[in-house]
């Protein structure tokens, strides 16, 4: 396995770069502060924080005294526990989240539009995720050739896609390009694709999603920005536009 890959996973599970260094070193049988830091090049006061923080994880235990100590790598399944104590975290903070929004729950009228505003690469995913959450098992989407969320990265499509596998939500997609096989058999198994009409090719740039009653817009990266309009009627007006344009789109 590649370094880079190793220390995407650890990072993913919370460890520092330099506790990644020092966490590798032992793992490669690295036992001393001075072992350490000639495999890592990290200064001492780096080492003794990083060591001291990987033992209260419990992913280190060590045996002697000040500078004589040894260190020990637990074994690597501690890594998993600390994943399942997330987990478990986690899930508690959600069931923790759905009471507080029994508690404060009110009835928003339709006719109320809301608009939020993103600008951040970071904030443009949440709001792409944000369409997993809600009511609907059909995503419609309008993705022209250049568009943003395909620029976000393979990891972030992947993760988007194995999301919406499992919650079963299917997409209604109509594309300016059509993908490769290669890409459709592997992202969008469950999805109705067609093409859009050639007179819409080339003639804009912002990729669409709608679902429930939102319709989120999502700009061409030089402009790195989403919309989404919360509306009924909106979110209506957008469905018949979708299915007229689906109408007349090219099947493959």
């Amino acid at each position: 396995m590649k370094k880079e890959v190793i220390f995407n996973i650890l990072n993913e599970v919370g460890l520092s770069p330099a506790e990644i260094s020092v966490y590798i070193a032992l793992l490669n049988g690295s036992e001393s502060v001075q072992q350490i830091m000639r495999i890592t090049n990290e200064k001492r006061p780096t080492v003794y924080y990083s060591l001291n923080s990987l033992e209260k994880r419990g992913l280190v235990s060590k045996s002697g005294k000040d500078y004589g100590n040894k260190f020990q790598v637990e074994p690597i399944e501690k890594l998993e526990e600390i994943i399942d104590a997330n987990i478990r975290k986690q899930n508690d903070l959600l069931e923790k989240t759905k009471t507080l929004k029994h508690i404060f729950s009110t009835k928003k009228s339709t006719e109320k539009t809301i608009v939020s505003y993103f600008d951040t690469t970071e904030a443009i995913k949440s709001a792409i995720f944000f369409s997993l959450y809600g009511k609907a098992k059909v995503i419609r989407t309008i993705v022209p050739s250049e568009n943003l969320f395909h620029e976000m990265g393979e990891d972030f499509i992947r993760e988007y896609v194995n999301e919406k596998r499992r919650k079963s939500i299917k997409t209604k997609a109509l594309w300016e390009r059509l993908p490769d096989k290669k890409i459709i058999n592997e992202y969008y198994m469950n999805a109705e694709i067609k093409q859009l009409p050639i007179d819409m090719h080339n003639s804009f740039k912002t990729t669409l999603f709608i679902y429930d009653d939102k319709t989120l817009y999502i700009s061409p990266k030089k402009e790195n920005h989403a919309v989404l309009i919360q509306s009924t009627e909106h979110a209506k007006m957008m469905i018949s536009v979708f299915e007229n344009i689906w109408n007349h789109a090219i099947n493959i």
